[in-house]
């Protein structure tokens, strides 16, 4: 073999040593993260390898997948995912005054989507008699979710919370993971 066959043989052999090692050190830096608490974080084993994220500071705590990595930089905008997508959105609003808890909803969504989600395309789920918990059902304009998606809103001491399975996860559909979250959330304040 000549010389510039062994030079690009070589050269890529090197390539694919640096990909694995970074591979595998990114891996480890993910899974030390995801074992790291801080003052607002508790992370419990619970049934079915689900762990429990507490956020002390806006009164609540969920139960997630054990292996997927909660990112609580903002505790108004928590994250729970992979190392390069969420699978679960927890934000708290302050609640505005004199705004009913659908219409506080329809104008967030509205303005997340920057306008590409009309009220029209919003159904609506009533999930209480007293509307301090609403689900509500649209098609993904965004963010390279297909299909449609199901979220729930709460209305607790002044505060929205938003919860929101982004993606399908385990094979549970979108739907069946919204409401796995939703029954592992829990008020703490």
């Amino acid at each position: 073999m000549n010389q510039k066959v062994l030079n690009i043989i070589f050269g890529t052999v090197i390539i694919i040593l640096v990909a694995a090692v970074a591979y595998f050190t990114l891996g480890k830096k993910a899974e030390q993260l995801s074992g790291q608490v801080d003052n607002n974080t508790q992370p419990t084993n619970v049934s079915n390898n689900w762990a429990t994220y507490s956020n002390s500071s806006k009164g609540y705590s969920v139960e997630y997948p054990s292996n997927l990595i909660v990112n609580d930089d903002n505790l108004s905008q928590i994250t729970i995912g992979s190392a390069v997508m969420p699978y679960v959105n927890i934000t708290t609003y302050q609640l505005t005054a004199n705004t009913d808890l659908q219409s506080f909803v329809q104008e967030k969504l509205i303005n997340e989507f920057g306008g590409l989600l009309s009220a029209s395309e919003l159904k609506w789920v009533t999930i209480d008699n007293d509307l301090t918990k609403i689900g509500v059902k649209f098609s993904s304009k965004a963010g390279g979710y297909d299909g449609e998606l199901y979220w729930v809103y709460i209305g607790h001491n002044n505060i929205v919370y938003k919860i929101a399975a982004l993606t399908n996860y385990d094979n549970m559909t979108q739907s069946e993971f919204q409401s796995k979250i939703m029954s592992g959330f829990k008020f703490t304040k």
